[in-house]
C-alpha cells in the first residue's frame, strides 16, 4: 500500500507504447515537453516509485532519501520533481512549434441588409509545419455565408456553418486574406464567429470573433391595387390587397387612404375591412358625382410607410337628351284684283324646311357631340371618341393615318375632312391623362399614346398613360393613337 500511495501522490504513470516507455503526470509535476522519456530514465522513474533511489541521483536530491535508499514518503514528491527536471534535460529531442495567428480575434461589424464585406484578415506565422488548417465557424445559422476560394493546391470550403482550408501555409494565408461574408437579408442579430487554426504540432490556436449587426427598419409593403369603375352614386365591391411587414406583426399595421379628389371621393368615404396581412376596402362616390379620382393607401409600421396607389373611374348619371326642330312652315298667299281684270286663282303655296337633329349629352367638362367625338369644354378640344380606332403604329403611320381621317371613319358623322384631325403635341399630351379618366371615351388604352412633336429623324415623345410620365421613344416603337381637332 505504501508503494502505491507513491506512485499515485506523484502522479507518475507508465506504460508501454509503440515509441516506448512513456510517462505523464498531472500539472504541478515538471514533466518533459512531449510526456516522453528515455529508457533509462523510465527505468529511474519505475525504481522511484517502488520507494528507491535511483543510482544516478543528483548529490542535491540523494540526502532526502534515508541511508539505505529507501524514500520516505515525505520526500516522495520532492524527489520526483527535481528528477524530472533532469529528465526534461536529457530526453532526446523532438521538433517543437510557436504557432501564432494574427488578427483571430479581431471584432467585425456591419449594418442590417449590407452588402458583402472582407473580414479583417487572419496570418498564421511562427510554425514549423509546412501545412496547417484553419477553422472558422458560424454559432448562429442564417447569419450569411463565408466565400471559397483557391490558392495553389488548397481550395477552401463552406457547408452553411463552417469554413475550412487546409495545406500549405502560404496558400491557407492567402485565403485567409480574402474571405468575405455576405449577410443574409433582413438577418439583424449578433452573432459570433469561432476561429482555429492548427499545424498538427502544437495544440490549436483557438479564438472568437465578435459580429455586431446594427439593425435597421424594413420598410413595410402593400400589394398593388388594379384601377376600379363603378357607376353614379354605386360603391365599389370589396376591394382585396395585402400587408406585411420584417419586424412588425401584420395585425399591428396601421392602413389609411386618401383621395386625390374630394369633391368625387372624400377620405371618409374610404373604408377598410380584413385584418392581419389580407385587408380589404371599399371606396363609394359622393351623391350625384362622377369622374376620376387617384385613390392612395398607405402602409404605416410605426416608423416607416409604404404606398400604392389607383384609379376610380365613376362613370356619369343618365343624361337627358332633348332635340331641337324648327316646325314645318306653311305660307299661304291670296290675291285679289278687280272685276275687269283676269282673276287668278288663289294659290296655296307651301315651304317645307327640313332641319337635322343630332342628340348632346353633356358630363361634368366634357360633351358627347352624339357624332363620334367629344368635347373638352375645358380645352376646346374635339377628340375622337373612340381612342384606340387605329390600334398600336409606329410614329409614321400613325400621322399618315390621322391626316387623312375624316367623316365616315372611326364611326365619325361630324362632316369632318382630311386635314381637320391631328395628334396632341408634347406639351399637350398631358391632356390625354384626364380624357383617359374621364370615363366618356371609348377603349381608351394605359399603355403608350404618341405625340405630334419628333425629336429627332429617329425620334419622337410619347406618354406612358399609366405613369403620367413623358418619354423619348424610338419612331419604331407601336404605340397608340388619339386623334383631335381643334386647338393650336
Amino acid at each position: 500500500m505504501e508503494n502505491k500511495f507513491f506512485l499515485i501522490h506523484a502522479g507518475l504513470f507508465l506504460f508501454f507504447g509503440s515509441s516506448g516507455l512513456v510517462m505523464a503526470g498531472p500539472g504541478d509535476v515538471a514533466s518533459p515537453p512531449d510526456g516522453r522519456i528515455k529508457p533509462t530514465d523510465a527505468l529511474a522513474a519505475f525504481q522511484m516509485s517502488l520507494g528507491q533511489l535511483p543510482k544516478d541521483m543528483d548529490a542535491d536530491v540523494a540526502p532526502l532519501g534515508n541511508p539505505n535508499g529507501k524514500i520516505e514518503s515525505d520526500d516522495a514528491l520532492t524527489i520526483l520533481r527535481h528528477y524530472l527536471k533532469k529528465v526534461s534535460i536529457t530526453k532526446s529531442s523532438k521538433s517543437t512549434s510557436n504557432i501564432k495567428v494574427d488578427n483571430n480575434s479581431a471584432p467585425e461589424a456591419f449594418t442590417e441588409d449590407a452588402s458583402p464585406f472582407t473580414l479583417t484578415s487572419m496570418v498564421i506565422t511562427g510554425t514549423t509545419s509546412p501545412t496547417v488548417t484553419a477553422t472558422l465557424v458560424l454559432n448562429t445559422t442564417g447569419a450569411g455565408t463565408l466565400s471559397t476560394g483557391s490558392s495553389g493546391a488548397v481550395t477552401s470550403t463552406f457547408n452553411g456553418t463552417v469554413w475550412r482550408a487546409s495545406g500549405a501555409l502560404a496558400d491557407v494565408n492567402t485565403l485567409l486574406s480574402g474571405v468575405t461574408f455576405t449577410p443574409e437579408k433582413n438577418f439583424d442579430q449578433n452573432f459570433i464567429i469561432a476561429t482555429s487554426v492548427s499545424d498538427g504540432i502544437a495544440p490549436p490556436v483557438n479564438e472568437i470573433k465578435n459580429v455586431t449587426v446594427t439593425a435597421i427598419n424594413d420598410l413595410p409593403t402593400i400589394s398593388s391595387i388594379t384601377n376600379q369603375t363603378t357607376a353614379a352614386n354605386t360603391a365599389t365591391n370589396a376591394i382585396a390587397f395585402t400587408v406585411g411587414d420584417v419586424e412588425t406583426a401584420a395585425a399591428s399595421l396601421t392602413v389609411t387612404g386618401s383621395s386625390s379628389n374630394k369633391t368625387l371621393v372624400p377620405d371618409a368615404n374610404i373604408v377598410f375591412g380584413g385584418s392581419g396581412g389580407s385587408r380589404t376596402l371599399t371606396v363609394t362616390p359622393a351623391s350625384g358625382q362622377s369622374g376620376s379620382a387617384t385613390i392612395t393607401i398607405e402602409v404605416n409600421d410605426g416608423k416607416a410607410t409604404a404606398t400604392t396607389s389607383f384609379a376610380v373611374t365613376v362613370s356619369a348619371p343618365v343624361a337627358t337628351t332633348t332635340s331641337s326642330v324648327q316646325p314645318t312652315t306653311s305660307v299661304t298667299t291670296t290675291t285679289t284684283v278687280k272685276p275687269t281684270t283676269t282673276v287668278i286663282p288663289t294659290t296655296t303655296i307651301t315651304a317645307t324646311t327640313t332641319v337635322s337633329t343630332t342628340a348632346k349629352s353633356c358630363t361634368i367638362g366634357f360633351c358627347d357631340n352624339g357624332n363620334g367625338t367629344i368635347t373638352d369644354s375645358k380645352t376646346g378640344l374635339i377628340g375622337l371618341k373612340n381612342a384606340d380606332c387605329f390600334g398600336p403604329q409606329n410614329w409614321d403611320e400613325a400621322l399618315s393615318k390621322v391626316a387623312a381621317l375624316k367623316s365616315g371613319d372611326c364611326g365619325l358623322t361630324d362632316g369632318s375632312t382630311a386635314g381637320q384631325w391631328r395628334l396632341l403635341t408634347k406639351d399637350e399630351l398631358q391632356i390625354y391623362i384626364d380624357w383617359k379618366n374621364s370615363g366618356v371615351f371609348v377603349d381608351a388604352q394605359s399603355i403608350f399614346y404618341w405625340s405630334s412633336t419628333a425629336i429627332d429623324p429617329f425620334n419622337a415623345y410619347d406618354i406612358g398613360i399609366y405613369t403620367g410620365t413623358i418619354y423619348e421613344s424610338s419612331k419604331s416603337y407601336k404605340d397608340s393613337v388619339w386623334p383631335v381637332r381643334g386647338g393650336q
